[in-house]
């Protein structure tokens, strides 16, 4: 009942209202023990949701870092699922850095993490915006292409951060004339969003 309201104020706009439902369901959740990490991953979900809607881009982080250490590795979709989410936040983060200084990033999570890691997905889709602005049409486009390969690993191919790729993608080919295949990856985006009705609300994924 809680969610549902909640959903229902998140929907109409009214985000205070929705987070003090979506607070409420999560003070009930965390004093649960079935299904303990299946619920109370959904309240953090329903919560970073709103804090997103809200800008509160920090918070919203932290609710899905809480999620993603009660889930582990073992439930590896439904973790990376909140992997995607984090790194939809950081590519927002990025909006102001220069190229050099993505390059940097990227530089680092090579010698620091695996290269094919989701978070350096936020790079590679910010470098590809950096370049396209820059006419670099070749780079923009091998960037963009790396950045879907790492969200199709990761994300399935079916994530509300993919969508958001693929529609700065059809951007940039309606750009360098390429409207049919634009076209399809428009099309592919606006079903995946369909399916996540808050999430496509949101700046964070709108094209």
């Amino acid at each position: 009942m809680l969610d549902t309201e909640g959903d229902k104020q998140f929907l109409a706009n009214y985000y205070s209202k929705a987070l003090t439902c979506y607070q409420q369901a999560f003070e009930i959740r965390s004093k649960e023990q079935s299904n303990f990490k299946q619920s109370i991953t959904a309240s953090l979900y329903n919560l970073a949701t709103t804090h997103e809607a809200r800008k509160e881009y920090n918070k919203a982080k932290m609710l899905y870092v809480q999620a993603l250490n009660i889930l582990t590795h073992k439930n590896q979709s439904k973790y990376n699922e909140f992997l995607g989410y984090i790194t939809a936040i950081q590519f927002a983060t990025y909006t102001n850095h220069t190229e050099k200084q993505l390059q940097s990033l990227h530089t680092a999570f090579k010698q620091l993490q695996t290269p094919h890691n989701i978070r350096v997905a936020a790079i590679e889709h910010r470098l590809a915006l950096l370049h396209q602005k820059q006419s670099k049409n070749q780079q923009a486009d091998t960037s963009f292409k790396k950045t879907l390969s790492l969200t199709r690993e990761h994300l399935e191919g079916n994530h509300p951060y993919h969508a958001k790729v693929l529609f700065d993608y059809a951007k940039f080919l309606e750009a360098t004339d390429k409207k049919d295949l634009a076209y399809q990856l428009i099309k592919q985006a606006n079903l995946i969003l369909k399916k996540y009705p808050k999430k496509s609300t949101l700046t964070l994924y709108k094209k």
